[in-house]
């Protein structure tokens, strides 16, 4: 028999979301400094004024890939909790 991932909480799911939260937090943290940095640079260029990212409306196509991109990385994010260890008798 196959040794089961030992759990720290009694419910496994509960065991698993300090584990979704900290990737989240860690992703969300990049990418918001990511985007910080690239909203500076172009507004020091003049490229961008502080008001543009947020009236920009996207494009059919643009939508489609963000939702791409989305749905991949709520796979990523949260896999850990779609395969929960089971439970040992």
């Amino acid at each position: 028999m196959a040794e089961s991932e030992p759990t720290f909480l009694s419910d496994p799911l509960h065991a698993r979301l300090p584990e979704a939260a900290i990737a989240l937090g860690g992703e969300l943290w990049v990418e918001r400094q990511r985007r910080m940095r690239l909203e500076s640079v172009l507004m020091s260029k003049g490229v961008l004024t502080q008001q543009e990212p947020e009236s920009y409306a996207l494009s059919d196509d643009e939508r489609t890939e963000q939702n791409e991109t989305l749905d991949a990385r709520v796979k990523r994010l949260f896999g850990p909790l779609t395969t929960l260890p089971t439970k040992s008798n």
